[in-house]
This record gives C-alpha cells, sequence and structure tokens, in this order.
C-alpha cells in the first residue's frame, strides 16, 4: 500500500507538467483540481500508511519519539515545497517543479529493496521463514 499511494502521488504531481496553456484556461483549471485531488489522495493515504509501517518496526520505547518525527516531517515538506519553488522555479519554471514530483519513486524503489514485509502479514499468509528473517531485520540480529 505504502508502494502504491507513494507511486500516486509522484505521477499526479508529475503529470500536473503538462497542464493545458492560457488559451485553455478552464480546462487547466479542471486538470489541476482533478490532479491535485489524486496528489491529496496519495499524501492521505501514505499518512495512514507509512506511521503504522514505521510504528511496526520500532521498538516500543521508540514509537511516540518516531510517531513525532514523522507527524512533524510532513508538513515540513510542505515548507520545502514552498523554499524549492521559491529557488527553483526561475531556473525550471512551475513545469519543472512539477517534474520534480518523480523524486519520491526514488524513495519508492529504496524502500521497496531495503525493507521487508510486515512480519504479521507473512505469517498470516503462511511464510513463517520469511517473517522470522524480517523480524531479525527490524531487531538487527542475525536471522
Amino acid at each position: 500500500m505504502f508502494i502504491s499511494t507513494a507511486i500516486n502521488l509522484a505521477l499526479a504531481t508529475a503529470v500536473m507538467a503538462f497542464t493545458p496553456g492560457p488559451d485553455g484556461w478552464i480546462a487547466g483549471w479542471l486538470f489541476l483540481a482533478v490532479f491535485r485531488f489524486f496528489v491529496g489522495v496519495g499524501n492521505a493515504g501514505l499518512y495512514a500508511v507509512d506511521l503504522p509501517l514505521v510504528q511496526e518496526f520500532m521498538p516500543a520505547r521508540k514509537r511516540g519519539w518516531v510517531s513525532a518525527l514523522i507527524t512533524t516531517l510532513l508538513p515540513a515538506g510542505s515548507m520545502l515545497g514552498g523554499v524549492a519553488g521559491w529557488l527553483l522555479a526561475p531556473l525550471i519554471g512551475w513545469r519543472g517543479l512539477f517534474l520534480i514530483g518523480l523524486v519520491p519513486i526514488v524513495l519508492v524503489l529504496m524502500v521497496r529493496y531495503w525493507v521487508p514485509e510486515s512480519p504479521r502479514w507473512l505469517l498470516r499468509m503462511g511464510r513463517p521463514e520469511d517473517a522470522r528473517k524480517s523480524l531479525a531485520w527490524a531487531l538487527m540480529i542475525d536471522p
């Protein structure tokens, strides 16, 4: 679910670089509104998925701190977007800023490669050996 929401967010943001120009301002406005809706769905999905995903692998004593960090960094991303717009818009234009929205796909590939499936999910799927390896990864111990 994390991967699908992150890809949804990245692609919906990048597609906005193809917004119709000033000749079709009504079509452009509708185009932006529709794809901003999908960006919002992607953001909401990430917020609903990444916090439980991270907490599942965190020791109980660190969960509160990590939850606070994640909750704080999500709005910080909006601030980073504003700073990027301020600094990069003169260089790459507003369409280029939307294309920067493809960067989270790199994060998705890293997460897919690095983070194992949930041990609970693996157990429910009848894969106890994979669950043991996933838990060993989370605890940083030899499987």
